[in-house]
């Protein structure tokens, strides 16, 4: 049994690169193929935390994998060029293998387990799929025109999942990691209807607003665990100005 666990984060890697390159070539497929791949997805997700349904922790730590996992299946629908799929795939395969494998050692394997991998690992995923699920939403604004208050509620929805999981995962109190994620979803929805209205293409949006939920996030956890100072907040900052300016300098203007 603990082999079987042991493969588990190679095999899904795996899959979800394998299926979405296959999707990426052979288009016609997808209404099979990406249905199949989270339902594959989420079944060896649970597998490897023991199908603990009623355990909240349970819940917590598979909420960061799916949504990421559903959003980057989105974005991947969206895209339109090959090149940005193949990264898509590639880059969600290597997040869900490195969280899995965290997930592995910490759960079967605690003597092996990395301190902090978890809450790491997480860390990043969360700025990804808030990446994809900004950009799938301003895609799908562009293309399907939907009722702009749907699309922002269910962007709302998503961005206070995401948000309140990674909160959770740094042991940031459940109570005051939900006061954040609300506070969170509010700012970063009101943010996508305001850059809306930007003449830029619907990925540039996304990897804009990303970077302002990598600071919302890091400085978030940051004051909730005591860990806030001027050394933190400027090499957040610095951070986030440096990729901002990148951004706006190589963005093509529409």
């Amino acid at each position: 049994m603990l082999l079987i666990h042991r493969l588990t984060p190679f095999a899904i890697g795996i899959i979800i690169a394998a299926v979405m390159i296959f999707t990426s070539f052979n288009p016609l497929s997808a209404p099979w193929t990406l249905p199949l791949l989270l339902v594959v997805v989420a079944v060896l997700c649970a597998r490897l935390a023991d199908f603990r349904w009623r355990d909240k922790d349970f819940w917590g730590l598979l909420i960061t994998p799916a949504m990421l996992v559903v959003s980057a299946v989105l974005i991947f629908i969206l895209a339109d060029d090959g090149s940005v799929r193949l990264a898509i795939a590639l880059t969600t395969a290597l997040l869900m293998y490195f969280y899995e494998e965290h997930l592995f050692r910490f759960i079967h394997l605690p003597a092996a387990y990395q301190a902090y991998g978890l809450q790491n690992v997480s860390g990043v995923i969360s700025i990804i799929t808030v990446f994809y699920l900004m950009a799938s939403a301003y895609a799908t604004e562009s293309f399907i025109r939907p009722p702009l208050f749907i699309l922002a509620l269910v962007l709302f929805v998503a961005l206070f999942l995401v948000t309140s999981a990674a909160l959770w995962m740094s042991k940031v109190p459940r109570e005051r990691a939900l006061i954040y994620a609300l506070g969170g979803a509010v700012i970063f929805t009101e943010l996508f209807i305001a850059a809306s209205y930007l003449p830029t293409p619907f990925m540039t949006n996304g990897a804009f607003l990303a970077v302002l939920y990598y600071l919302y996030l890091g400085l978030s956890r940051a004051h909730v665990l005591a860990k806030l100072s001027q050394v933190v907040v400027r090499r957040y900052v610095g951070i986030g100005v440096v990729m901002l300016s990148a951004l706006l300098l190589t963005a093509k203007w529409i």
